[in-house]
């Protein structure tokens, strides 16, 4: 709800135009024209979430670049227009492609988990209630393991956050499990195929057992994978 009108409005991340764009709702499934704003040169964005991540009751938007090796915020308004993006870097190379935000260390702060293709990791940011990130944890999904999608869901049922990371290199579904405090551990991974590629990740209750299930997007396979929790 970029403008405060009470429907769902949609924003893209545009990476051949280096910049996201924003449609505003107008009703009955229609949208307005595209306004953009710029991420900078080069920056290719990748992907982009939504949270409120200062507080203000106003939706905020978080855009990974994978171009120019950072994050960027943008902040809005309430009326359907945003501020100039304030960027966090990564390190060279990262090339970032995915990003999931939650609160990880029950803070009431949302936070920011960023998959880093080219380093093989996984950034978790800390908010503030200024929107003021802090990065603080770098979490290694392997050498040569190219992560590429990210989710997050509760997949033990024990009330806290977990991740769920797609590995494009190495074919693997990667579930670290959450502590509560914002950090993560005691990784179990499960394989796709080989050569399959898995780019993106989704959960969702498919079979109503009350266990979170996976759904992996399979890039080489071209079709998509289920992984139903069973207990």
């Amino acid at each position: 709800h970029f403008d405060g009108n009470g429907l769902l409005d949609v924003t893209t991340a545009n990476y051949l135009g280096n910049n996201i764009g924003v449609h505003i709702s107008s009703g009955y499934q229609h949208f307005g024209r595209e306004t953009i704003y710029s991420t900078g040169d080069a920056s290719a964005p990748y992907a982009v979430a939504v949270s409120d991540f200062n507080h203000d009751n106003q939706s905020d938007i978080v855009v990974v670049n994978y171009g120019t090796n950072n994050i960027g915020i943008f902040f809005g308004f309430g009326n359907g227009t945003l501020s100039t993006i304030v960027l966090y870097p990564l390190e060279n190379n990262a090339n970032p492609t995915a990003v999931a935000v939650a609160d990880f260390n029950h803070d009431n702060y949302s936070d920011i988990a960023v998959v880093n293709y080219g380093s093989n990791n996984i950034y978790i940011f800390f908010g503030s209630i200024n929107g003021i990130f802090s990065l603080v944890t770098i979490y290694s999904t392997g050498i040569g393991s190219n992560p590429h999608g990210i989710t997050i869901g509760d997949f033990n049922n024990d009330h806290i956050l977990d991740i769920i990371a797609v590995t494009a290199g190495t074919n693997e579904v990667i579930l670290a499990q959450g502590y509560g405090n914002g950090t993560f551990g005691n990784e179990t991974s499960y394989t796709t195929g080989y050569n399959f590629n898995p780019y993106a990740v989704a959960v969702g209750y498919f079979n109503g057992d009350n266990w979170l299930d996976i759904a992996i997007a399979i890039y080489q396979g071209d079709h998509i994978e289920i992984l139903l929790k069973t207990c």
